[in-house]
């Protein structure tokens, strides 16, 4: 089947559809094998069903679930178009979203359907300090999609969702991983972002990478292919969706050290979400070490560095006689020591 594209982030989540339903560039869409689509979207729909349970538990624990658990966030302007679509392509519009996904097939694309009115999760980009790098367009521009489209970005929208992290005491941003290309097999994606744990932040990018790479390794599930990473601001109540900040990158070099296959690579992981929690106590020193730990794995600073840092912070906590836990400087001076010896 045919989707089309519309030069908007929502293309993201329907390469990444596309990505793993090995489909390819025809004109200004992606087209992908009927099997394989489906394939996809029962993949999606089956996310879609743990996250949904997953959310339903959190709520129950707090107050009595109302009306239908819809784990897309939709501002209140993005619901009318987004029922809209769902009407046409014969799917009930209180569908939940692994509901809307099982229901998808490529029958779909044969349907004459009118193309409705963007939500503002497919064209974020749109809205003010939403801007994502490299985009020149205008906020005034009404964007209308085809629904199909909008049912494939869904899908884009599950199986990128790596989950969400706390940045501030009151903003929470979600994190998603595109390919940088429909050719990036992203085929270990869905094992990633499957029950991911809580993601303790994403500043500064040089921890967060590290905590992506260990999460990957301890996974199984290694993306040496670029990946395009981007925060957004969710969708709720008259708020829409907006870009927060981007960038693309590899891990690759990361990936290859065999530091993260070392009994040890807990202190990665330890140090890291130190660094990533905007209310830890110890985030200076972890950023710092954090910093130069990430400089070392991909090959600009000596690992002597390392070494020494760590084993003079710990030094300094001894000889202080301070009473601060002491356990994250001990490991991240074991750790420093095997890297010097890998």
């Amino acid at each position: 089947m045919l989707v089309n594209t519309y030069d908007i982030f929502g293309d993201y989540y329907v390469i990444t559809v596309a990505s793993l339903g090995e489909g390819q560039w025809r004109g200004r869409g992606l087209e992908i094998p009927d099997n394989r689509f489906l394939d996809v979207m029962q993949l999606a729909s089956s996310l879609a069903r743990g996250k949904e349970e997953e959310r339903r538990k959190r709520i129950e624990k707090t107050k009595k679930i109302e009306g239908i658990l819809r784990i897309l966030p939709l501002s209140g302007n993005d619901k009318k178009p987004f029922e809209q679509a769902l009407s046409c392509l014969n799917i009930p519009t209180q569908s939940t979203i692994s509901e809307i996904l099982g229901k998808a097939n490529p029958d779909m694309a044969k349907k004459e359907c009118q193309k409705v009115s963007a939500p503002s999760f497919v064209k974020p980009e749109m809205y003010e300090y939403g801007k994502y790098p490299g985009y020149r367009g205008s906020t005034k521009v009404e964007v209308k999609v085809d629904p199909v489209y909008l049912v494939v970005a869904v899908a884009g929208w599950v199986i990128s969702r790596l989950g969400e992290a706390m940045i501030s005491n009151s903003d929470r941003v979600g994190i998603h991983l595109f390919p940088v290309s429909v050719d990036r097999q992203f085929s270990v994606l869905p094992s990633l972002v499957k029950d991911s744990p809580l993601i303790p932040g994403f500043y500064p990018s040089t921890a967060f990478l590290l905590w992506l790479a260990y999460q990957m390794v301890s996974r199984k599930a290694e993306i040496r292919s670029g990946i395009n990473i981007y925060t957004v601001s969710d969708a709720g109540g008259q708020s829409p969706t907006t870009v927060v900040g981007g960038f693309t990158t590899s891990v690759e070099r990361l990936l290859e050290n065999k530091i993260f296959r070392d009994e040890q690579a807990y202190a990665v992981e330890a140090v890291t979400r130190e660094a990533l929690r905007y209310d830890s106590g110890k985030r200076d020193y972890a950023i710092r070490i954090s910093n130069l730990l990430y400089e070392v794995l991909m090959g600009s600073r000596r690992s002597e560095e390392l070494m020494y840092f760590a084993n003079r912070e710990l030094l300094s906590i001894n000889l202080t006689k301070s009473k601060e836990d002491k356990r994250l400087y001990e490991m991240m001076s074991m750790l420093a020591l095997k890297i010097a010896e890998v």
